[in-house]
């Protein structure tokens, strides 16, 4: 097996186990879509766009799949696969570190960033919250 094979087979168990990022109680949905923004906001989720840009288009994935099945399932699946998706790509290519002091090193900027991600991405987080508490009526 090729270097890089092993290190993708180590990004994507690692992936797994430090962003397993559960959404099937209402804390856990939280953590997953703040995790996401704070990830978008350090950048490891948006080569390409902002994080404004990035929780605008969440959002609408949102509203858009709780309005068509009355469920948010889907999108926290997308959305958790695109995490993993795109940290397991971080830690296997980009990171010069190995995967698992990566990861670590990733967890921590999302605890330290956390409050100013929710501050950029103030739309999703809010939407989000509103959703889920009209499941709960």
């Amino acid at each position: 097996m090729s270097q890089v094979a092993k290190r993708l087979n180590e990004s994507r168990a690692i992936t797994r186990e430090y962003f397993a990022l559960p959404h099937h109680t209402r804390s856990g949905a939280e953590a997953l879509v703040r995790t996401a923004a704070t990830l978008s906001y350090l950048g490891f989720l948006n080569k390409r766009v902002s994080c404004v840009e990035f929780a605008y288009n969440k959002t609408f994935q949102l509203v858009h799949e709780h309005s068509q099945t009355g469920s948010m399932d889907g999108f926290y699946d997308r959305l958790r696969s695109e995490v993993h998706m795109l940290i397991t790509d971080h830690l296997t290519y980009h990171a010069e570190e190995a995967p698992r002091v990566a990861a670590y090193e990733i967890l921590a900027q999302v605890e330290r960033h956390q409050w100013s991600a929710s501050f950029v991405a103030t739309q999703l987080i809010d939407a989000h919250s509103k959703l889920l508490s009209l499941g709960n009526e």
